[in-house]
């Protein structure tokens, strides 16, 4: 089977578990998509975290990546986060997973994700946010093409 998740034109919806440092469970819901050009794949994602008894939060984000080669299993990406500054990271294949890790561009923030096809229009994500030493958040969620 071979990827579509970022490798095609789609829309997404997930829903999943975000559990913040102090190790609170909140759920959350969004949606994402990606959208080609010649030189980059642009992901673009919304997620909205409902804590019990507080207003819900939104948060956005735009992914720019550089196109996978032809036989090529890596490839760079980038993104601007208005609390995280500048990340760079890679997305590595490595057969129905699509890893990936980040580094903040002051080197204090690190991420790892690891997305897993389930089928043509499913995803399993789980990832983590640290700060140096200090898990800030992890999370997991499904996410199904729309």
């Amino acid at each position: 089977m071979e990827h579509t998740f970022f490798f095609q034109e789609r829309e997404w919806t997930g829903t999943g578990e975000y559990v913040d440092g102090t190790g609170a469970k909140i759920p959350f819901g969004g949606t994402a998509r990606t959208v080609h050009t010649e030189d980059l794949w642009f992901h673009e994602g919304r997620m909205t975290l409902s804590p019990p008894g507080g207003p819900p939060m939104t948060f956005e984000n735009r992914c720019e990546i550089v196109p996978f080669r032809e036989g090529k299993g890596e490839t760079a990406w980038t993104s601007r986060n208005p609390s995280l500054g500048l990340l760079t990271g890679r997305f590595v294949i490595a057969n129905e997973a699509i890893l990936s890790f980040c580094s903040s561009e002051n080197g204090v923030f690190t991420g790892y994700e690891v997305f897993v096809q389930l089928d043509g229009v499913t995803y399993g994500n789980w990832g983590t946010l640290f700060r140096g030493n200090e898990r800030l958040s992890s999370w997991s969620l499904r996410l199904r093409c729309a």
